[in-house]
């Protein structure tokens, strides 16, 4: 072996080339891209990687080299994902509740792991996402008691956190399983708060989970000061933008071709309303009353035939009908007087 590598060697000398300059042509030229041993040299870069930093001659900023060639990665992932065609914009004045309605963690948590693989990996290394879930140990997901945390659960399970705590109570399912699939739904929130975060950053039109938990710190009444610190942090979106957003969401669409000059009515109706405290006593209508619908008919010629005034005769109309719908309901079978049996015909005869 240590003979080949010696007529290896004497090549390179030979040819004029050295063996760094050798395996940059093979992964520089475009004609030996698909070449047996190019393939085969992309196949094990790990290995080859991996052998040049734990080399003990290597130079001590050799491993930082390598890093700052994974940092460009994770950047262009990072932007990627931050991009306006990656459905991350979330534009607070002009929101809508469809979009509140389809976000989702899971989702959210699946695409940027298919965006960004590599840093989702180091976020659940650095996290120690693989220890606590690989060990044999009883995974602990907080340091609140365990009734108290079953009870967080239960309330997250009701919901089903998007997808995320799925059958976890499902029948046959061990504790430790249940505490595994939790505390595993918990390292991928952290990941996502995480990753968005530095998209946020990235891009600072990036911001559907800062939006998704700032209107839900707005359903709270969270003090504006804390809000105005999680926006800082770039957890959540600033105070201004929550309101921009709220107001979007609770605005009213316009449909069946209405304008909005066509609902310019509503001012001179709550001009003239009683429920507008800051309204001109002379703006508001009078109010009515009972004694108004005497009034309603001011006719007073009397008919010849009853004697009676034409709104007179509607009332006495009225007053009949309502009687005889009320005698009509009555139902007596037998009607006792001065010690006689009156059959129902009878009484209604006399009626």
């Amino acid at each position: 072996m240590e003979h080949s590598f010696q007529s290896l060697f004497t090549t390179f000398e030979d040819v004029g080339i050295k063996p760094f300059q050798f395996f940059s042509m093979l992964l520089t030229r475009l004609e030996l891209n698909n070449h047996p041993h190019v393939c085969e040299l992309l196949v094990h870069s790990e290995d080859l990687v991996s052998a040049i930093i734990k080399h003990p001659s290597r130079p001590k900023n050799s491993a930082h080299t390598v890093a700052q060639l994974i940092q460009g990665i994770y950047v262009r992932e990072v932007r990627t994902m931050a991009s306006e065609e990656n459905g991350s914009h979330f534009g607070a004045s002009s929101a809508s509740m469809q979009q509140l309605e389809e976000f989702s963690i899971e989702e959210t948590a699946q695409a940027m792991k298919l965006n960004a693989p590599g840093l989702w990996g180091l976020l659940g290394a650095l996290l120690g996402e693989e220890e606590r879930l690989g060990s044999n140990k009883d995974v602990v997901i907080s340091d609140v008691p365990e009734a108290i945390d079953n009870y967080y659960w239960d309330q997250v399970e009701a919901i089903e956190l998007e997808g995320f705590i799925n059958a976890l109570n499902s029948e046959g399912a061990l504790k430790r399983d249940i505490h595994t699939n939790r505390c595993a739904a918990v390292f991928n929130i952290k990941k996502v708060v995480l990753l968005s975060i530095m998209m946020q950053s990235m891009n600072r039109k990036s911001n559907a989970l800062q939006s998704i938990i700032g209107i839900f710190l707005q359903s709270m009444h969270t003090p504006q000061n804390v809000v105005d610190t999680l926006a800082r942090i770039g957890i959540s979106i600033s105070t201004d933008a929550i309101h921009a957003a709220v107001k979007s969401i609770l605005m009213f669409p316009l449909q069946h071709g209405v304008t909005i000059n066509d609902l310019k009515c509503s001012e001179e109706l709550w001009r003239k309303s009683a429920l507008n405290t800051q309204a001109i006593e002379q703006d508001l209508p009078s109010c009515k009353t009972w004694k108004d619908l005497l009034s309603i008919y001011p006719e007073t010629e009397v008919t010849r035939e009853h004697n009676l005034t034409r709104r007179d005769c509607f009332n006495a109309w009225i007053f009949l009908m309502d009687n005889n719908k009320r005698l009509q309901s009555i139902n007596i079978d037998v009607f006792y007087t001065s010690g006689n049996n009156v059959s129902k015909v009878d009484y209604d005869e006399r009626l």
